[in-house]
């Protein structure tokens, strides 16, 4: 019998074989024709899954076969202290003879044979007759046992490296199962379906370090129901070793092992064999333990405690190669989030001017799909390029106004580029933030243009009140009655047109800042509209146009504020005789409407387009028409301030024109209770 661990693969597979090869020619050599028996591993290794005890089983099978031996380590002892083969002859008297030949063994020879490693081992050869062994016989079977000891030692080298070739095949495939793993979660339970399959065990386990405890992140085999995200003191207990030491810890046989080894929830299910190896971190610290579990017990080998730690190993890299991944993709999402709903277009090129990122407000602003951006120069997409020119800082230029076409109009924007470098210092790329200031920028001109055309208003009536009194004023001239009046009406007039002018002023202060005071009661709207036609049409600016009033016959009573509803319609007949030409006709009309009083303005004047008419009530704008005539004066204020008015008094206003057709200006408000209720009856 050679002296290893007979439930080894190695032992079944390669010794055995060599040992019954061994009995053969040791039967052969001594022409002993009823052959030898070598006593086999598969023997041993029935009796070890009974519980019987190796040394206790040769020596009861030797005796049992009639030989009377002295205790196993004596004769083992002798044997190899003499390097020879050692008789064993048979019993003295003829009842053990007869014992013998029953059992089919006279005669056993116990042959040395070298175990691999170092260790040393006894061959015990049994023959079926009676035998006398000479000094030749004895020389030739040691000759024999030396053939098997370089014969064990070749199989087990070769055993050595068919195991680490499965080892190393095996991380390699597990190596690049976890390599195609970006989950976290997938790398871990990838982990505990390989470590079994990879040393043979039953069950494996990942715990992870989370605030100085282990927690179990994954399971693999049977293992409690309970155990998954339970967690256990990261000090005291055999996988806590693993992380404190960041060593291997191994145990063979739990039942040998102390309370601390019992500790292990999976240890305490039933489970004998442990052997647990350290993950560490991206940044060298301990990041959990992987732990492996066999039911039986066994003897963990060097190569296999290397294999586990190899895995453990690629296991840590893949796992924070997932996380660093997720983390890459949590924030990719994130700032994808980020540009989507920002109000800026942001405009990303890499050093070769490639535009790399097009954000949603890009193409709101420029009007150019992402699709049709990614992969094409800002020249070609906008024909206008971004870029400032200048490498040598990393705010390129600060805030620039740039002018890009977009459709048929011209959009203005305030951009900004920053520079992008690599680990060189070179340039890597540019990233450009702009905003769409067209509408700002409208409103400045607008401004530009109401700061000149209030200075044209007021400075008017002020030279002619200035020149006419300085006029009258004069002492080397004498004016009669009649002219001194003409001059004085002047005077008069250009102070209401001054006037005027102040009071629009402050009503677009009043209306910005909410200040702006209404006296609603009922108002004959009948009335104002004749007072205000009637003293339109004595003032110079009539400019020979005919005016229609259409009226009702009845009362129409809305309930306004007097003054408020005189200016609105001043202003609006004001445009009307402005934009239409001289001698036309405006035509003022005046109805109820339902629970609403309606008056209208309708000119021939050259229409408004569908542009100008979504800009016409805003602040300051004034036509085209208007710009285009310097002589067409105004302070692009008029319509502003009669929305904002109606508005105040509760109703609406709106224009209906089209270009070269002529304008129609409506307003309605609510009708005073008592032409409501007349109105109702009526109907």
């Amino acid at each position: 019998m050679v002296g290893r661990d007979p439930r080894s693969p190695r032992c079944r597979n390669a010794g055995g074989s060599l040992l019954h090869e061994l009995g053969r020619r040791v039967a052969r050599g001594l022409r002993h024709p009823g052959g030898a028996r070598v006593a086999q591993c598969r023997e041993l290794r029935r009796a070890l899954a009974a519980g019987e005890d190796p040394a206790r089983f040769l020596r009861h099978r030797l005796r049992a076969r009639g030989a009377d031996l002295p205790g196993r380590d004596a004769r083992r002892g002798r044997a190899r202290r003499r390097r020879r083969a050692r008789r064993r002859l048979g019993s003295s008297t003829d009842a053990e003879r007869r014992r013998l030949r029953g059992r089919r063994r006279s005669r056993a020879a116990e042959l040395p044979v070298g175990a691999p490693g170092g260790r040393d081992g006894v061959a015990v050869v049994f023959f079926s007759d009676t035998r006398h062994f000479s000094d030749y016989d004895l020389e030739l079977a040691l000759n024999l046992a030396g053939t098997a000891r370089g014969a064990l030692e070749r199989s087990e080298l070769y055993e050595s490296e068919r195991r680490a070739r499965g080892l190393a095949q095996q991380l390699a495939r597990t190596g690049t199962l976890l390599a195609t793993e970006l989950d976290p979660a997938a790398v871990l339970d990838e982990i505990v379906a390989q470590a079994p399959a990879l040393l043979e065990a039953d069950a494996a386990v990942v715990r992870l370090v989370e605030d100085d405890e282990l927690v179990v992140s994954a399971t693999g085999g049977e293992l409690p129901g309970d155990l998954l995200d339970s967690r256990a003191p990261a000090t005291g207990w055999a996988a806590a070793d693993a992380i404190q030491t960041g060593a291997p810890v191994a145990i063979g046989d739990v039942e040998n092992e102390g309370p601390a080894a019992a500790s292990d929830p999976a240890l305490a299910a039933g489970y004998r064999a442990f052997l647990a190896v350290p993950l560490v971190g991206s940044e060298g610290g301990p990041q959990g333990v992987l732990s492996v579990y066999a039911r039986r017990p066994r003897s963990w080998q060097a190569d296999e405690v290397e294999a586990l730690a190899a895995l453990a190993g690629n296991a840590s890299a893949a796992l924070a190669s997932a996380e660093l991944y997720q983390r890459v993709a949590l924030e990719k999402e994130r700032s994808v989030a980020i540009l989507a709903n920002i109000a800026d277009g942001i405009v990303a090129v890499d050093r070769e001017g490639r535009v790399v990122l097009w954000n949603d407000a890009a193409e709101r602003i420029t009007g150019v799909r992402a699709a049709d951006a990614i992969g094409h120069s800002t020249a070609q997409v906008l024909q206008r390029t971004l870029e400032s020119g200048d490498e040598t800082s990393t705010d390129a230029g600060g805030d620039r106004l740039l002018s890009i076409p977009r459709g048929d109009e011209e959009v203005w924007l305030s951009l900004t580029e920053a520079i992008m470098r690599d680990p060189a210092g070179g340039v890597a790329g540019r990233i450009f933030a702009f905003r769409d200031i067209s509408a700002e920028r409208v409103v400045e001109q607008m401004k530009s243009d109401f700061v000149t055309a209030v200075s044209h208003e007021l400075r008017t009536p002020l030279t002619s009140i200035y020149g006419f009194a300085e006029t009258l004023l004069r002492e080397d001239v004498l004016f009669g009655e009649e002219e001194r009046r003409t001059f004085l009406g002047y005077i008069a007039s250009e102070s209401e047109r001054l006037t005027t002018i102040v009071d629009q002023l402050l009503n677009v202060a009043r209306l910005e800042t909410g200040d702006l005071q209404v006296n609603l009661a009922p108002t004959d709207v009948r009335g104002v509209v004749s007072d205000v036609v009637q003293l339109v049409e004595q003032t110079p600016s009539a400019n020979g146009h005919e005016f229609v009033v259409d009226l009702p016959e009845g009362p129409l009573d809305a309930e306004a504020d007097r003054d408020k509803l005189r200016q609105i319609l001043a202003n609006l007949i004001d445009n009307a005789v402005k934009y239409s030409p001289a001698g036309g006709k405006v035509i003022v009309a005046a109805r109820a409407n339902g629970e609403v009083a309606e008056v209208k303005v309708v000119d021939e004047g050259i229409g408004i387009s569908e542009e100008e008419q979504r800009r016409i009530f805003t602040k300051f704008y004034r036509g085209e028409a208007m710009t285009r005539d310097p002589a067409t004066t105004g302070t692009g204020l008029g319509l502003f301030i009669a929305r904002g008015l109606v508005s105040a008094m509760g109703g609406r206003i709106w224009v209906d024109s089209h270009e070269g057709a002529g304008s129609s200006f409506a307003f309605e408000l609510p009708l005073a209770r008592a032409t409501a209720l007349s109105g109702r009856e009526a109907g």
